[in-house]
């Protein structure tokens, strides 16, 4: 899960906030695309050790504990589906 976000167009709550400042500061939120494209190509060949890595799985349980549901079938098959691909 890789995010480019536009700040001029979403605006966050100061809860949401203290997750996507974790999000950016460890590699899965961009602001910039060019900056995202650079971090794929030069993380590409070891892109599943960065993703299973304990710091990024702390932050994806975090995000995904409070923002989507347990009970919610349709989401956990797709999460299951994305950590497939990754």
């Amino acid at each position: 899960m890789l995010m480019l976000w536009d700040k001029n167009i979403h605006n966050l709550n100061n809860d949401a906030n203290l997750i996507y400042n974790k999000f950016y500061n460890n590699g899965l939120l961009y602001f910039d695309s060019i900056k995202l494209s650079s971090f794929l190509n030069k993380n590409w060949y070891k892109i599943e050790e960065w993703w299973y890595s304990e710091s990024i799985q702390l932050i994806v349980k975090e995000f995904y504990l409070k923002y989507l549901r347990k009970e919610n079938q349709s989401m956990r098959k797709l999460s299951n589906k994305l950590k497939k691909i990754f």
